[in-house]
């Protein structure tokens, strides 16, 4: 029996952030942040949008979903072996030192939801904040070492779970993600709307509730108008997927001597599916 669990800005530390069709949403706040990094594909018809995880990024198992479209996780990065035999650096984005991405109205929410972990009650609270000021230190992308990978996934047990999955048909895999370093956003609130919340949520580290699949992230109050979120670790948000298969690796099931990430759906829904 498959366990599907609908990934929703509400109540996540954004593992996975469901990107539906309007004005403000997370990812279009994202796509305004990576312009101070000189980056703007993130709104590109490659890019799967997913949020912020550890553990989401290169070499995560994926397979496009045929009841209501969008696509399902099945196995995050951490699965497959040796990562470091098969993982490299690719383009790297120096962001505008401390400029900083100002958003307001419906955008404020959405992507506050895509870095923290809230409830109903809490989404409600963040909804009141004025604006958020985002700023990240750098993007780059990380991707797949094609052979290092076949190598891995050929070396799988026969019998493992994961040569079962990687096996099935029509799986894809993460073939390059987007990697964010030093993020901080400060959101600012009237002053009774913040001591409300500040008494909700305490400083300190917010852990993901999905677990590892998530991104820690520190919360600390400036003040009773004043909150920064803020993460000591790297995260990816994003990435592209390429079709592949067990016994001709990626240029056998795109059927071309190189590597073509797929296009996205437009408007994808995103789940984590358990069998």
């Amino acid at each position: 029996m498959k366990v599907k669990k609908s990934i929703v800005t509400v109540a996540m530390l954004s593992l996975l952030a469901v990107v539906v069709g309007c004005k403000h949403n997370a990812k279009n706040a994202w796509a305004d942040v990576a312009k101070n990094c000189a980056y703007s594909d993130l709104n590109g018809k490659k890019i799967l949008f997913f949020g912020v995880s550890n553990s989401i990024g290169p070499g995560s198992v994926w397979r496009e979903a045929t009841d209501g479209g969008g696509y399902r996780l099945r196995l995050d990065s951490s699965k497959i072996p040796g990562s470091s035999n098969w993982v490299k650096n690719g383009s790297e984005f120096d962001c505008q030192g401390s400029s900083s991405t100002k958003l307001s109205g419906g955008a404020v929410v959405d992507f506050a939801s895509s870095v923290a972990p809230l409830s109903a009650d809490l989404k409600t609270e963040f909804s009141k904040a004025k604006s958020v000021e985002v700023k990240v230190s750098k993007l780059n992308t990380v991707l797949i070492e094609e052979v290092g990978f076949e190598q891995a996934v050929k070396a799988l047990p026969p019998a493992s779970p994961e040569k079962d999955e990687m096996s099935k048909p029509g799986r894809l895999v993460m073939y390059r993600a987007i990697l964010v370093s030093g993020f901080e956003a400060k959101l600012s609130f009237d002053t009774d709307v913040g001591a409300e919340l500040s008494a909700k949520l305490k400083d300190g580290a917010l852990q993901s509730i999905n677990g590892e699949l998530g991104a820690g992230v520190n919360v600390r109050w400036i003040s009773n108008k004043e909150l920064v979120l803020s993460s000591p670790n790297s995260f990816y948000i994003a990435g592209e997927l390429a079709k592949f298969d067990t016994g001709g690796g990626f240029a056998s099931a795109s059927q071309s001597p190189s590597v073509e990430t797929i296009d996205i759906q437009k408007n994808p829904s995103v789940e984590v599916e358990n069998n």
